[in-house]
């Protein structure tokens, strides 16, 4: 067949459609290979005729949506001056997944090609597209997307450290509407319930360290007690291991960052509903539709109701959208401009007694004698109502082939409303004057109930600039940044004041969840208000000395100013102040005995603020416990041998300082660094 040089889609005149078996057989074999390969199998890319300035070339930004070969390609020659020749024009219908993130020209085209029956063949500035058959498909393991954050500038297989990226379509598949349950397809997270002193929502543990508070969206974290859903999320990407060199304070053992939808030029559709049981519906949209050359708007939607199987009047209700419009898509200048809102009406649980009434335990009785869906709250007075609204700008700037600037800017704001019912075991103790109360039965007391009402904001502005140049004979991929946040984390304490009476008592065998009661929820008057203003300089260069032998090096400098005000239900005020400074850092050594293969030796340090708690921005030597603490100046800290942060009085104050001068209560430098040292 004659080659045919490539142009842009929108220039092309429309081609008849030719016969022939010998076309259908190749076409259907490319889209057959490319609907089935399910992350499997990837194409093998030919380089025998690569031409060394080609394979040798800088690695530059590219972000090409996904689409038909035609555009995509088409955007790909725009961003690296190459010229691109179809063998059959034919082959520009088959879908690409698109790319992003900074790679050579080459390994760009690896992952525009990845999932299709094409290959490349790069011949000093022409690349030829041609079908390479069923034979040249091979096993492909460890294959991953790119990380979506710049500061990464390498692919997930050349970074010296653990991180795991999550697609949509696995956890899609999976029915994992949640982000918990996404989380579930990679090991080393744990996942906990909110009680014991922890935090309801999203609570996790990474390597055994708590990172609540280190989960982020397109790299900006977002703080907030909430149960997140995955409605509107591209892939959800997991670092493991100490990780604030990118992340920043937190990340003590590893950090989440959900990849939200975003506009891009490929015009489609879908929608899915589902139904299960436990009264399981949700159903879910996404549209998108390229407005002109460079525009596009898409809009995610989900509904849902449903309980959770197994447990009784136990229920997950909820709504979101999620819109999104893109300015200059394809050209040197692009802005995408993000709103995501989340409304969700459940009913929180705290499953079985931990201790069962005396009664019980006296007759041999343990709680396999219970059945596992009884549910012992009130369904009068239990409530989980969330709110969560998260508004992105971002813009990309590619100055030319080797530098590029991005810009993020971030609002984000949930609000969560929670009471939620512990059951504990009655006695004439605790629960004699209770509606109902029997001492000759066992029962469970509903008067030992969980408050919760906060309202958490931040605001985050993070600027990337990434560059690909050489030193002489190496060659280097860098990225340095600057991030400023500031989040405000106001707390209320609540009560039920039991003005229309005390809640009833329920049997411990069969518990009644819809018995009348009619709660007087009012706040106590105690409050908190945790406010921190942070800010950060980072810089990130992998060296590449040799095709197979590369070093990658990082640092970042945060720091992090935090007031917090306190009101006792007593009407008495207090408030405390710490600013604290901390270098974190990352260097590995990555050495490639194959291309595809990869193998790396790391050390990376993190640390975690006292006063990032379990439910955020908290201070743990508050109120009445302040007396107890050592004075400012008692202890500082430093990182031992063993990189642990250890208190020592050899040095110089150094891991934290007082923010405000007596008489405002100045908080004690209690080490800022948690255990949190890989090699």
């Amino acid at each position: 067949m004659k080659p045919r040089t490539f142009t842009h889609a929108h220039a092309a005149r429309p081609r008849r459609r030719r016969r022939g078996t010998a076309r259908l057989f190749v076409l259907g074999a490319a889209v057959m290979t490319s609907a089935t390969v399910g992350g499997k199998l990837a194409p093998v890319v030919h380089a025998q005729e690569v031409r060394p300035a080609a394979s040798q070339a800088a690695a530059i930004r590219f972000d090409i949506a996904a689409g038909s070969l035609d555009r995509v390609i088409a955007d790909y020659q725009r961003v690296t001056g190459l010229q691109a020749v179809f063998t059959d024009p034919g082959l520009g219908m088959i879908q690409s997944a698109g790319v992003s993130g900074v790679f050579t020209p080459e390994e760009a085209m690896q992952r525009l090609l990845m999932g299709t029956s094409v290959r490349a063949m790069f011949s000093g500035t022409t690349v030829t597209l041609e079908i390479g058959g069923v034979a040249e498909f091979v096993q492909v393991t460890g294959e991953a997307p790119a990380p979506s954050s710049p500061k990464y500038t390498e692919p997930i297989r050349d970074i010296p450290q653990t991180i795991v990226v999550i697609p949509q379509a696995v956890f899609q598949e999976q029915g994992a509407t949640s982000l918990r349950d996404a989380l579930r397809n990679t090991p080393g997270i744990t996942l906990t319930a909110g009680e014991g002193g922890t935090a309801p929502g999203d609570n996790l543990l990474i390597r055994g360290f708590s990172a609540r508070n280190d989960v982020y969206i397109d790299g900006a974290r977002d703080p907030g007690v909430v149960s997140r859903d995955t409605f509107n999320t591209e892939a959800v990407e997991v670092a493991k291991g100490p990780s604030s060199v990118t992340a920043g304070r937190g990340s003590t053992g590893g950090s989440v960052n959900l990849v939200t939808k975003a506009a891009n030029l490929q015009d489609s559709a879908s929608a899915r509903l589902t139904g299960g049981n436990a009264d399981y519906k949700r159903g879910t949209l996404d549209v998108n539709r390229r407005v002109s050359q460079s525009v596009a708007f898409r809009l995610n939607g989900m509904w849902q109701d449903a309980g959770v199987p197994g447990r009784d009047e136990v229920t997950q209700k909820g709504w979101g959208f999620a819109p999104s419009v893109g300015f200059g898509l394809g050209t040197p200048t692009q802005v995408t401009v993000g709103y995501q809102h989340l409304q969700q009406n459940n009913l929180p649980d705290y499953g079985l007694p931990g201790t069962l009434p005396d009664l019980a335990v006296a007759s041999g009785q343990t709680v396999d004698n219970l059945d596992f869906s009884n549910f012992y709250g009130l369904l009068d007075r239990d409530h989980e109502k969330i709110a969560s609204d998260v508004a992105t700008v971002t813009v990309d700037h590619q100055f030319d082939r080797a530098l590029s600037l991005r810009n993020l800017t971030r609002y984000g704001r949930n609000n969560l409303d929670r009471v939620v019912t512990p059951p504990r075991a009655a006695s004439a103790a605790n629960g004699g004057a209770d509606p109902g109360f029997n001492p000759a039965v066992p029962q469970i007391r509903r008067t030992d109930t969980k408050y919760q009402f906060r309202d958490d904001q931040t605001v985050t502005n993070q600027t990337d600039l990434t560059a690909s140049f050489e030193t002489g004979a190496i060659a280097h991929s860098a990225d340095i940044g600057i991030e400023i946040a500031r989040d405000r984390q106001p707390s209320y304490a609540m009560t039920d004041a039991f003005t229309n009476g005390r809640p009833p008592v329920t049997d411990l065998f069969n518990p009644d969840p819809g018995q009348s009661y009619s709660a007087a929820l009012v706040r106590t008057g105690a409050t908190s208000e945790a406010r921190a203003t942070s800010a950060a300089v980072y810089a990130f260069d992998t060296v590449k000395l040799t095709d197979q032998v590369q070093v990658d090096l990082g640092a970042r400098w945060d720091r992090i100013s935090v007031d917090y005000d306190t009101v006792a239900t007593t009407g008495v005020a207090s408030s405390f102040g710490r600013t604290d400074q901390a270098l974190s850092g990352r260097a590995g050594v990555v050495y490639k005995p194959v291309t595809r293969a990869s193998l790396y030796a790391a050390l990376s340090t993190s640390f975690n603020p006292s006063y990032d708690g379990t439910f955020g921005l908290t201070l743990a030597g508050t109120g009445v416990n302040n007396a107890a603490l050592p004075r400012s100046g008692a202890a500082t800290s430093r990182w031992g041998r063993s990189g642990i942060c250890v208190p020592t009085s050899l040095s110089p104050p150094h891991c934290s300082r007082p923010r405000r001068p007596t008489p405002r209560p100045r908080m004690p430098p209690v080490p800022l660094c948690s255990p949190a040292t890989s090699r």
